[in-house]
């Protein structure tokens, strides 16, 4: 689904949040999930008639180029405020709350990180979680999962039970 349509698709989705007051996850894959995430902010304004509050979350160790590209994408006239936080400091964020929740989960996707960081989020609000693809995300090993592994097992005996079921 592409263009107009799933633009469409997003509305309908944050319709849906507003009305029920609940969070709605949104799961962006491949080279276009910065656009994905660029177009739920636009769209959260055109629903609730207001600039949406945007966190965007990353792994501070690689060079963050998903951070680059949504602002490249992003229509920074549409944005109440805009936060940048990498995850090792994101409990500096805890208290807060946001429209809209950008995580890139690209190089490393840790369960906490994701219980944590959904709270800061209002009712009616969307996190977008960005990826290079699905399977990467089911069956790829991050730096997490090796912190995991201990002898006698191997990467290879890793289950990735946590992201198929999020998934």
């Amino acid at each position: 689904m592409k263009g107009r349509g799933l633009e469409a698709t997003i509305v309908r989705i944050l319709r849906e949040a507003r009305a029920s007051k609940h969070r709605r996850l949104i799961v962006a894959e491949g080279s276009k999930a910065e656009w994905v995430a660029a177009r739920c902010v636009d769209a959260f304004k055109a629903v609730n008639k207001s600039k949406p509050s945007v966190l965007f979350t990353y792994y501070g160790g690689g060079e963050a180029r998903s951070r680059v590209r949504f602002l490249d994408e992003l229509d920074r006239g549409s944005v109440g405020s805009l936060k940048f936080v990498p995850y090792e400091e994101t409990e500096s964020v805890m208290g807060q709350t946001f429209n809209v929740l950008v995580m890139d989960v690209s190089e490393n996707m840790r369960p906490n990180d994701l219980g944590r960081l959904v709270e800061t989020v209002s009712g009616g609000g969307v996190i977008v979680m960005l990826t290079p693809s699905l399977d990467d995300i089911v069956s790829g090993v991050k730096a997490f999962h090796r912190r995991l592994v201990v002898h006698p097992y191997r990467e290879e005996d890793l289950r990735h039970l946590f992201e198929r079921r999020l998934v």
